[in-house]
């Protein structure tokens, strides 16, 4: 999105009031402090403060090339706490797509589950999404999602060219290997073309939803209402969630691994103009305020076999110290903690594990404050509070 659509608005609509939000309350404030380096550094204002209390210390780690940073994020994932991994509460995030598959490699090699995104890059929703995409019009996207649905046909001849394919497959002991492998190709082959038609589907219906709420959609909104939204994610599934920076937006982790912040991917080497390199550096922000209590910064000190240098958007970032923040007054607590908020916050805590959600997810923190302060005797009561 334009950032001048926000910046600009004082002076495009005479009079209009402009509510500022400069207060963080998701992330600790070494995250938000780093984050906000990143925006200054890159000359952009960052009036950004956190309402929470100090965490701990933002990491950051060099290491000789790609492979061993994905060791290390491996490494660190599998000595961390496994309540996290099975809640969903850590990811790791790149710059493109391509950077995910060492880590997801070195994440296997250690036992740990993954939650990939469906729409990964050279996955058949991602084929079909970008197919879709390439329509500059609403009515263009429109026609396009009818004609898929439509198509019938196309689904049931792929799904029916699968099942001829897998009952002649050459068995027993006569079968040589001449004559598998060429079967084996064709079924593959075959197979792959049942999952485009199938996702090509998947992604007709998530349009006609997203055409819903925005009539006068083009494809690239909606290639970045998918990106926001996940529309094609299960997470109910437990597991460390690799994504791209663009994919992050609008989720949260408890602790979060933000990687290959080197030059040439931060900022990308396609960002060659004054305005897309500041679109980098929001890029990274959001990256790493995805974080609300942890924050590892990564990169290689080689990549592709070319050496790298770390990315001028952290140059200057002090990490050794955490600093002294103090949330503003009238954002803290002025009475003892309520023992009622901390049974509940435990409370939370087991239900997510056994819901294998991320507890934010299950109730937000001003609902249970909410609960915490009204502390309800009935259903009704309850729907009051929240």
């Amino acid at each position: 999105a334009d950032p001048t659509l926000l910046v600009d608005v004082e002076s495009r609509f005479a009079g209009i009031e402009v509510v500022r939000l400069p207060v963080n309350h998701r992330c600790t404030p070494q995250i938000v402090n780093a984050g906000a380096h990143v925006l200054v550094e890159s000359g952009q204002p960052a009036d950004v403060r956190s309402a929470r209390d100090d965490g701990p210390t933002v990491s950051s780690t060099s290491t000789p090339d790609e492979d061993a940073e994905a060791c290390f994020v491996a490494t660190q994932i599998a000595r961390s706490d496994p309540t996290l991994i099975r809640s969903g509460g850590v990811a790791i995030l790149a710059r493109t797509n391509a950077q995910l598959g060492a880590f997801e490699t070195a994440l296997d090699e250690r036992g740990i589950a993954v939650r990939r995104s469906a729409a990964a890059h050279g996955s058949p929703l991602e084929a079909a999404i970008r197919e879709a995409s390439a329509n500059t019009s609403a009515s263009g996207l429109r026609a396009w999602a009818h004609d898929t649905l439509d198509d019938v046909a196309s689904l049931e001849l792929a799904q029916a060219t699968v099942n001829r394919l897998t009952a002649d497959a050459p068995t027993g002991e006569r079968a040589s290997q001449r004559a598998i492998a060429p079967h084996a190709a064709q079924v593959n082959q075959a197979t792959a073309t049942l999952r485009l038609v199938q996702a090509e589907r998947r992604v007709a219906a998530a349009l006609l939803e997203f055409l819903r709420d925005r009539p006068r959609g083009d494809g690239a909104e909606f290639r970045s209402w998918v990106a926001t939204t996940n529309p094609f994610d299960d997470r109910s599934t437990e597991g460390v969630e690799l994504l791209s920076f663009h994919a992050s937006k609008g989720r949260e982790w408890h602790t979060v691994y933000v990687t290959g912040l080197e030059t040439n991917l931060m900022p990308h080497k396609s960002a060659t103009t004054v305005e897309e390199r500041a679109e980098e550096a929001r890029l990274l922000y959001v990256a790493m305020t995805r974080a609300t209590d942890v924050l590892h910064l990564t990169r290689a000190e080689r990549r592709n076999g070319y050496a790298r240098q770390p990315s001028p958007l952290l140059s200057g970032l002090e990490l050794n110290e955490p600093p002294a923040v103090t949330a503003p007054a009238a954002l803290r607590r002025q009475r003892p903690r309520d023992p009622t908020l901390d049974r509940l916050t435990a409370w939370r805590a087991e239900s997510a594990v056994r819901a294998r959600v991320v507890p934010t997810e299950l109730l937000s923190d001003r609902d249970l404050s909410a609960i915490a302060a009204a502390k309800p005797r009935t259903p009704e009561e309850l729907d009051a509070a929240t």
